[in-house]
């Protein structure tokens, strides 16, 4: 997995340092738009089996309506307790926008100062519902699903670097071809996740920039050992 990052960092810099962002003006309007729209469709809709507190549905939209389907037929009911956590962080997310700059607008905030804690708003719902589910686990004793302790690296230490004796075990050839499709489709993701906001606002996007500042981000998440990062 380390050795697989790092060399989807290296083909996203080599990427940006070859100036082959141009690629991303091959990408018409609505493939871009279509491809941003149904990429959170596919989340929103992915995002219904945790929140019941069921396995994953699968990875396409029939796929996931066709399990969906067939266990409600089942019977199989939702846990109440994933069930309020994830309503109550909804609730929370939804509410946060509104009641920040209403707050805002009455205590004479700037504009900047509201907007940024708007955005920084998530946090807020992440430490909320962090807090919700100890208290279902300790009090109540209800049955909600964690992800469990996480390890930074494992036993490499803090720098996820695999050692020669692994390094030794990887077919390099044999990931060269993977790993330039996956920093391919990561770019198109990335770029029309940026585009669609940069239209918004009537700016440019430097596809670039934005391949040497995914390049960069990739790198940060390989040396603390987490998973490949992309603007989608």
């Amino acid at each position: 997995m380390v050795v697989a990052l790092e060399l989807f960092v290296i083909a996203l810099r080599g990427l940006g340092w070859r100036r082959l962002g141009f690629l991303s003006q091959l990408l018409s309007g609505p493939v871009v738009q279509g491809f941003t729209a149904a990429s959170a469709l596919l989340i929103l809709v992915g995002q219904a089996a945790p929140l019941l507190g069921w396995p994953g549905l699968g990875h396409t939209l029939p796929e996931m309506a066709q399990r969906f389907m067939a266990r409600a037929h089942d019977g199989a009911w939702p846990t109440w307790g994933d069930a309020l956590v994830g309503l109550a962080t909804l609730a929370l997310l939804f509410a946060g926008g509104p009641v920040v700059r209403a707050w805002g607008r009455l205590r004479g905030w700037p504009v900047g100062r509201v907007e940024v804690l708007v955005r920084l708003w998530p946090l807020v719902g992440l430490v909320v519902s962090t807090l919700l589910a100890d208290v279902l686990l300790t009090r109540y004793d209800a049955d909600v699903h964690l992800v469990g302790s996480v390890p930074l690296v494992g036993d490499a230490g803090w720098l996820a670097v695999p050692p020669a004796t692994e390094l030794s075990r990887v077919d390099l050839p044999g990931l060269v071809m993977p790993v330039l499709l996956i920093s391919l489709v990561s770019f198109v993701s990335s770029m029309s996740v940026a585009q669609t906001f940069a239209a918004r606002q009537g700016e440019r996007v430097d596809a670039d920039r934005e391949l040497l500042g995914l390049s960069a981000a990739n790198l940060g998440s390989t040396v603390l050992g987490g998973m490949p990062v992309a603007g989608g």
